[in-house]
């Protein structure tokens, strides 16, 4: 990612500060080698904020919309999530968001920059940035094992966690910067992505919102108006769900969704590419 002198201009940040923005989200980014790895993510963390939130707040005003995930400090008993009343199953992740922690937010902010359709085929080009948000809840909460033992085997820096984390407390509005940033999010009035999304949704509430209600059917109608966006366009995906009950996918883990679909994608490329060739 470079960013521009109007770029910067925009967001009120500085020009000169551009270079080290750049510089540090490209020293901040983790992945595997291969295609993927040429994504940059902007870590924002309580000592680079001041430098990178301007350009967070420019990249969600902007938005078409918006992709969000969240790395928590457990999930607690994950049993009750297979209850079939959701009443049951809201009051399990409720005490769970209540005594765990939300460790880290990642955005993903997706702006139509071209859209182009023909007989044949339609193109779409996105400008997409990605952050990753490193939040460090300053009130007593649960950690589990097998969690952290997960998040360190996909290369989850617990030490710049620790010593970089944005301080939040979901009991105090005045200064909360997490809250301020999911007013923003909402505020964007765009359609938003999740993955498991009931569960982010509910950890987003308690830690960034609220605290959560004691019913479900309070949480929904609650939550609702997060997503009345103007012109009945939807405002909420869940790409579990999708996968789940829509595309009917064997599996609906996040890496084998989107592996799958991005596969499926080239394969229905290939073919049309060769069979025009073919009758041509």
């Amino acid at each position: 990612m470079v960013i521009s002198k109007d770029m910067c201009k925009a967001a009120q940040c500085p020009a000169d500060n551009a270079s080290s923005l750049t510089s540090l989200s490209r020293n901040s980014f983790r992945s595997r080698k291969g295609y993927l790895s040429n994504i940059v993510v902007i870590e924002v963390n309580k000592e680079n904020l001041n430098l990178t939130w301007p350009y967070l707040l420019v990249s969600l005003r902007n938005a078409s919309f918006i992709s969000l995930d969240l790395e928590l400090s457990g999930l607690g008993m994950q049993k009750g999530w297979l209850a079939k009343s959701l009443e049951e199953r809201y009051n399990v992740i409720r005490q769970s968001a209540q005594t765990r922690s939300v460790l880290s937010v990642g955005i993903a902010t997706f702006q139509l920059v071209r859209r182009k359709e023909t007989n044949t085929k339609k193109k779409l080009k996105y400008k997409c940035q990605v952050f990753n948000i490193l939040t460090l809840c300053t009130v007593p909460f649960i950690v589990e094992a097998d969690g952290f033992q997960f998040l360190s085997k996909h290369k989850f820096d617990f030490n710049r966690w620790i010593n970089l984390g944005i301080p939040y407390d979901s009991d105090t509005e005045k200064g909360n910067t997490m809250k301020t940033l999911w007013h923003e999010v909402l505020c964007a009035a765009v359609p938003i992505t999740l993955h498991n999304g009931l569960i982010d949704l509910i950890f987003i509430y308690q830690h960034f919102y609220s605290v959560l209600p004691k019913t479900f059917s309070e949480f929904i109608v609650n939550v609702s108006d997060w997503f009345l966006l103007p012109g009945g366009i939807p405002g909420l995906f869940d790409s579990k769900y999708i996968a789940e009950y829509v595309t009917r996918f064997k599996a609906s883990f996040l890496e084998y969704v989107f592996r799958k679909w991005y596969y499926l994608k080239l394969f229905i490329y290939m073919f049309y590419r060769n069979f025009y060739k073919i009758i041509t």
